[in-house]
């Protein structure tokens, strides 16, 4: 949320539209705002990047995507999956499933608290 922010602010196009947010910016891209949806799409491009080199190194069955970044999935799951597929070996990239996670914003807290209870 705070990167969707950064590259909202430093992109010049929302000056003067008052106090931004991740939020903000995705009702602008799910509107049509070309700036926002510009931003989602170089999220989705960011992510790809990132578990293409994961999936090369370690051929995961499957990526759950969590968290707030997940509210904006349908805005970059294109270009995310567009960004794997050019960067992953075909094979891995043909197996690994990409999911968006249920617990949305909460993931992290479900996370915890399943670790604390496995030292009980």
């Amino acid at each position: 949320a705070g990167a969707i922010v950064r590259m909202a602010e430093e992109s010049g196009a929302f000056e003067g539209t008052g106090p931004l947010s991740s939020e903000s910016i995705y009702a602008r891209a799910e509107a049509g705002d070309p700036a926002a949806t510009g931003i989602f799409e170089t999220v989705g491009r960011y992510l790809g990047i990132a578990l293409g080199g994961l999936v090369n190194a370690l051929n995961p069955d499957a990526i759950v995507l969590g968290g707030g970044v997940a509210n904006g999935w349908d805005l970059f799951y294109s270009s995310l999956r567009r960004e794997l597929e050019y960067r992953a070996f075909q094979r891995p990239f043909e197996r690994v499933k990409l999911l968006r996670s249920d617990l949305g914003d909460d993931a992290g807290l479900y996370g915890a608290a399943r670790v604390a209870s496995l030292g009980s």
